[in-house]
């Protein structure tokens, strides 16, 4: 069967089910007339193909460490024909200050095995150069964005004609886009978040129907160098049909899947001064009650889910989303779900009513115990509920994932103990901790704060940044204090 467009998922991140970017993506094509299939290659690498590496550091059972993430990122570091290894390292510098050295026998034992990743590499290429089609779309995450390149470079090899697009987070302006707008074996860059009209666009220019130049969100190289059209208009959510994950090409039959994830709301109300997530998506939007409530019915009754994970910034900034899961709940259709929620959004009446409609676990962000620290990330929170809402989350079967961040400008050692005492106070209510390092990204709020001096690593175009604090606190701190936490999410286990 001859396709307008494939489009493609590296492995990037730990994967429960096929992706559903790509399903939505597919879908909106698919209504157009279009014909689309997609192959996420994330599920099967995970089940299959990870366990086929042999990593023997001790810091792996020593931090609970996932090893989905550290091969994504270690791939930045070992292909040299892709991207050097001195910009690589500027890279993994910038998305965690102490992490780069940390683990840095992890990705020394990945590389040692690239032989591996390539030879699985090599087999996706394979297998995509042989499918009846023109054109390649290919979804850029930091875990995948190399792997990607090195399996584009192959495809071309194989098939000079193809015309390759890629897009994604890593597409970004915020990101990496203009990295990937320069590569040779790349046409279109879609850098607009939403790729449903460029990559709709694209087809028409391939048909011969509309000019380069009409398509919105893009970057496409001219003779003078690097062109970008103006993007096109945000989506009405409520307009787009229900992704169909049997699009998604992913190693497993759908009906074994139980779980999905689901996206309500695009963008986020709150505006956290380390955060980009407002640059990215621009305004927050929802959908409406009644698509929720048919999203949610279709998949439970045409697909047998059994269980949702909610891919929105937070759940509970959705009133719609309540409505629709209140009605579900009367029709007599129940489905568990969890995702991420804030705290300052949450009361016991509203968690309590949450668990009776399917709630079963939730990550939230606390970053800090800290008000001080809180103030200055601007997270709008009331650090003081923090302990009845554990407490009702462990009363009630809600497993809560916390998540903090060490290291952010203005967070002394004086600042630091009340983020180590708040979780001694609750660590018997808390069902698990994330970690992270305070990373700098280029256009949040703190980048031109007074608290910091920023750093360029490397060339603009991989938009690399570490950073100085004015108030004394070095990155041999901040990997104290990273491996502090990471000591209680041990007695998690215990």
């Amino acid at each position: 069967m001859e396709f307008d467009l494939v489009l493609v998922s590296l492995p990037a991140y730990t994967q429960k089910c096929p992706s559903l970017h790509l399903a939505s993506l597919a879908s909106y094509l698919n209504s157009r007339q279009y014909e689309v299939i997609c192959y996420d290659y994330g599920i099967q690498f995970y089940q299959k193909e990870l366990e086929k590496f042999t990593i023997v550091s001790p810091l792996v059972n020593q931090l609970s460490l996932s090893l989905y993430p550290l091969w994504g990122a270690s791939n930045w570091l070992g292909f040299n024909d892709i991207i050097s290894q001195k910009n690589g390292q500027f890279l993994i510098k910038s998305l965690c200050p102490v992490c780069s050295n940390l683990y840095e026998p992890i990705f020394n034992e990945f590389n040692d095995q690239i032989a591996l990743t390539k030879k699985t590499l090599d087999s996706h290429a394979e297998e995509l150069a042989n499918l009846d089609t023109l054109a390649y779309g290919f979804s850029l995450l930091l875990g995948n964005a190399i792997a990607s390149l090195y399996v584009i470079k192959r495809l071309k090899q194989k098939k000079p004609e193809a015309i390759i697009i890629v897009g994604g987070p890593e597409a970004s302006p915020h990101y990496r886009a203009l990295l990937y707008a320069h590569v040779d074996d790349i046409d279109f860059t879609v850098y607009h978040a939403e790729g449903e009209i460029p990559l709709e666009r694209i087809i028409s220019y391939l048909k011969g129907i509309i000019p380069k130049e009409a398509i919105p969100g893009i970057y496409f190289k001219t003779q003078d160098g690097i062109h970008k059209t103006a993007p096109p208009a945000l989506l009405d959510l409520n307009q787009l049909p229900i992704p169909n994950f049997e699009l998604v090409e992913n190693g497993n039959s759908l009906h074994q899947l139980k779980s999905i994830d689901m996206l309500t709301s695009k963008g986020c109300i709150y505006n956290c001064t380390f955060c980009n997530e407002p640059l990215i998506w621009g305004s927050y939007r929802s959908k409406s009650v009644k698509k929720i409530f048919d999203e949610i019915k279709y998949y439970r009754e045409s697909l047998g889910i059994s269980r949702i994970d909610f891919s929105d910034n937070s759940f509970s900034s959705s009133p719609s989303l309540v409505k629709a899961l209140e009605r579900l709940f009367k029709e007599g259709f129940h489905v568990n779900w969890g995702g991420n929620c804030r705290l300052n959004e949450l009361n016991p009446k509203k968690l309590l009513l949450f668990r009776k409609l399917g709630l079963t676990d939730c990550d939230i962000g606390i970053e800090s115990a800290s008000p001080k620290v809180l103030q200055l990330m601007d997270k709008n929170i009331d650090i003081s509920r923090a302990g009845m809402f554990l407490e009702i989350c462990s009363k009630n079967q809600i497993k809560p994932s916390l998540y903090f961040m060490v290291g952010f400008p203005g967070e002394t050692s004086q600042e630091f103990q009340k983020t180590t005492k708040f979780i001694e106070l609750n660590i018997s209510h808390i069902h698990n901790i994330v970690v992270s390092v305070f990373t700098l990204m280029s256009g949040v709020p703190i980048f031109h704060s007074e608290l910091l001096k920023p750093i360029q690593l490397g060339p603009k175009s991989i938009n690399a940044y570490t950073y100085q604090t004015t108030d004394g606190v070095t990155h041999k701190d901040r990997k104290a204090r990273f491996l502090k936490i990471h000591k209680y999410k041990a007695l998690l286990k215990q």
